[in-house]
């Protein structure tokens, strides 16, 4: 059984969610503002793989950022995890739909729920 961490990158704010690929469940569970926080909840969280949202363009074309690549970059050296990018397309349009219905939580740890979500769906 693997643990996940997914980040639902944002150039202000990470959202953050964990969950397990037996069962396959995956639960939000923060926001973070700082790249110490974000390390602090790696190191107490444990996780084996760290899912990151991939910020594509609506046609599927990577719209990547040079602070993206930074940040993933700077993530795999400070954690010598295994990151794996996943499609982040219309995760806060789900997560806006999500929320007030099953979550009274923030929009970005739930847009981090459903691209772990959507990554637990094709393993």
């Amino acid at each position: 059984m693997n643990k996940y961490l997914a980040i639902d990158w944002g150039e202000k704010r990470l959202g953050l969610a964990v969950g397990n690929d037996e069962p396959k469940l995956a639960m939000p569970l923060t926001t973070v503002t700082s790249w110490q926080d974000l390390l602090k909840i790696i190191k107490e969280e444990e996780p084996d793989i760290i899912i990151l949202g991939n910020p594509l363009s609506m046609s599927g074309e990577e719209s990547i950022s040079k602070k993206f690549i930074n940040f993933k970059n700077k993530l795999s050296e400070s954690t010598n995890k295994e990151i794996i990018l996943v499609d982040e397309r219309l995760s806060s349009i789900s997560a806006d739909k999500l929320r007030g219905r099953k979550f009274k939580l923030g929009r970005d740890e739930i847009a981090a729920m459903v691209i772990l979500e959507s990554y637990l769906n094709t393993i």
